[in-house]
């Protein structure tokens, strides 16, 4: 029986769910940064929050500062027991998952390890051929997550890896290689899960400033793999989503969901801040700044201006995107500090 086909109405509108890979050790930051990022999205797109925790409950750590729905899964951990969680998730309402973690689909117990194990049995000859059931299962998994209309955040452990040269091996100065080389931080996880992601960022330990602060680049020495270049991996067109430097937060689930809201259709517009008399005054003072810095000596002008921004009262009333995106630019730093400040006892 012949298919029938037709084009895509892109006058209606689209929206995309990304799939994000947040991968590190322990204490990296990734449930943290997954939670902001999400908090971000709904902003802009409204829907249900959910936290599938394989960690021992270690999710709801985070519980008294965000606002999302838990669901603790346990042993064993084949793919179809993740697709079970997940159908259960969106029978609730939710529209936003968190994944923590992924990596015991790989190598916990029931896992996709296991899998290979007990299908190769004693027999050291199937090894190769013992991978064709695990990898089915788990793609059939992937494909039917595709089709859900949720937007992920698969969080994966991230381990130090080393490589072992082969006899005959040589290093990058031209010599036999005899010490092992690092490979950076990888993924705990297949990969290919990490090929049907919409971006991937590499969390590894820092100093408490910088938990949650995306390793953006490999470090010179690490032996280049293909599994350390995607887990790092950031689409053009997502340039102006993820910030360049500073942590994954609320803001970028902001610009991330506005994108996907504008995947096909009408572009979409920036999502409106709300009103708030703190950060009105704030907004009005950096907006001070921004003239007194760019009137040029024009005194007229700048008290003109300086006028006008003492009576906003709303956020409506910033008339233009620039005063709207410096205003809130500003405002996300202020933000920033202030936690910092928080959680070092500052204030």
């Amino acid at each position: 029986m012949a298919r029938s086909f037709q084009f895509t109405d892109l006058t209606k509108p689209i929206v995309k769910r990304p799939w994000l890979l947040f991968a590190g050790p322990s204490g990296s930051g990734k449930t943290r940064s997954a939670l902001r990022l999400m908090t971000g999205q709904r902003r802009v797109v409204p829907g249900g929050l959910a936290v599938i925790d394989t960690e021992g409950d270690r999710a709801l750590e985070h519980r008294p500062f965000f606002e999302f729905e838990h669901l603790r899964l346990e042993a064993p951990y084949p793919a179809e027991a993740y697709l079970e969680a997940v159908e259960f998730c969106v029978s609730k309402g939710a529209r936003y998952i968190i994944v923590d973690s992924l990596s015991h689909e790989h190598e916990g117990p029931g896992g996709y390890l296991d899998q290979h194990a007990i299908e190769m049995g004693d027999n050291y000859n199937k090894s190769m051929t013992a991978w064709i059931k695990p990898a089915a299962r788990r793609r059939k998994v992937i494909d039917a997550l595709v089709r859900m209309p949720v937007s992920f955040v698969f969080c994966l452990r991230g381990k130090e890896k080393l490589y072992i040269p082969k006899k005959g091996e040589k290093d990058a100065e031209g010599k036999p290689a005899k010490e092992p080389i690092p490979v950076g931080w990888l993924p705990v996880g297949g990969e290919t899960w990490v090929y049907d992601m919409t971006a991937c960022c590499m969390f590894i330990p820092q100093s408490e400033e910088e938990r949650g602060v995306p390793k953006r680049k490999m470090e010179e020495g690490d032996k280049v793999t293909m599994l350390g270049i995607m887990a790092r991996k950031r689409p053009d067109y997502l340039g102006d989503v993820f910030p360049r430097t500073g942590p994954i937060d609320e803001a970028t689930g902001e610009r991330l969901a506005t994108w996907a809201k504008s995947f096909a259709g009408e572009p979409a517009k920036p999502p409106a801040p709300q009103d708030d008399p703190v950060a009105l005054k704030l907004i009005r003072k950096a907006l001070v700044d921004a003239v007194l810095a760019a009137s040029g000596g024009e005194e007229a002008k700048a008290k003109q201006l300086l006028k006008d921004i003492a009576e906003v009262d709303s956020f409506a009333a910033l008339k233009t995107i620039d005063q709207v995106t410096k205003a809130r630019e500003r405002w996300n730093e202020l933000l920033e500090t202030e936690r910092v400040a928080k959680e070092a006892g500052a204030v």
